[in-house]
């Protein structure tokens, strides 16, 4: 059984299948592949044309359903529905596998018909600016200590050792802007020691550095989508200590991303991400 919950700063409800008890969808329309609108030109002495530009355009989805006998006399059921869809929201699906899928939603309709003795039906639509749709949030480390030591050992032998290559496998249909979270570890000697950090993805031949040395108990955030450097022991925004932030995607498949540190402080790396995906299929 399928079901959808809408989410903003003003409320949420939630909706589902024919044997969901409360406010039912007989009907879901605009989860489908959204197919790009096509810029063409046609040259002199050619055949056919040439496609200059494709653009994914804002994705609509209805929602047709019905309130059932249980609840349709109450109209705080009505009224929290209209009080949630006043902002923007997440529409969160899922399917009855579990599959999960998310999209950012501005509600531009909502009618109520009727009322009768067992039923009152309703339409909601949805407008989509960003039309792609998004899974769970996944978050992975690198550059964390793991300890070698289990059980009986014997001397000499190392006690640990710094995880600094991570495989990343993006099963959405799209590439991913990541975020990622430098935290700090604590002192290393290290002989050479530069203001150095830098993160790699040796499948799309890509990196972004971070000319400096964290702080003791530092985190600095690197969030892709916003454009934005933080820090939580510094002030402002970082952009003179690092460079193109978009060279760090996450292609489609398989990555293999490299934190190398140049520095004299220990340092670990959180990588979190959604996959995108072009249509819901539940």
């Amino acid at each position: 059984m399928i079901t959808i919950e809408f989410k903003s700063s003003r409320g949420s409800f939630k909706m589902g299948g024919a044997l969901f008890d409360g406010i039912r969808l007989y009907e879901v329309k605009g989860l489908d592949y959204l197919a790009p609108t096509r810029s063409t030109k046609i040259y002199n002495n050619t055949y056919g044309t040439r496609t200059t530009s494709r653009h994914l355009g804002e994705r609509t989805i209805t929602l047709n359903g019905e309130l059932n006998k249980d609840v349709v006399n109450r109209t705080h059921i009505k009224e929290d529905i209209q009080r949630a869809i006043q902002d923007v929201g997440i529409l969160s699906i899922t399917g009855a596998n579990g599959k999960y899928r998310q999209i950012k939603a501005e509600a531009t309709g909502c009618e109520f018909g009727d009322r009768n003795p067992l039923i009152q039906k309703f339409t909601l639509q949805f407008v989509c600016e960003e039309p792609l749709f998004y899974g769970r949030a996944v978050e992975t480390l690198i550059g964390t200590e793991e300890k070698l030591i289990k059980g009986t050992f014997a001397l000499p032998m190392p006690f640990s050792r710094l995880t600094d290559v991570l495989y990343i496998n993006n099963r959405g249909d799209y590439p991913i802007e990541p975020v990622i979270d430098i935290y700090d570890m604590g002192t290393r000697t290290y002989e050479g020691a530069t203001d150095s950090i830098k993160i790699s993805n040796y499948t799309t031949d890509k990196e972004i550095e971070l000319t400096l040395t964290t702080l003791p108990d530092e985190v600095i955030t690197v969030d892709v989508p916003n454009r934005t450097v933080t820090s939580n022991k510094r002030e402002g925004l970082l952009w003179d200590y690092v460079g193109n932030l978009t060279d760090i995607m996450l292609g489609i498949g398989g990555n293999d991303i490299s934190v190398i540190n140049g520095t004299n402080r220990l340092i670990g790396c959180r990588i979190k991400y959604k996959a995108l995906y072009g249509a819901c299929v539940i």
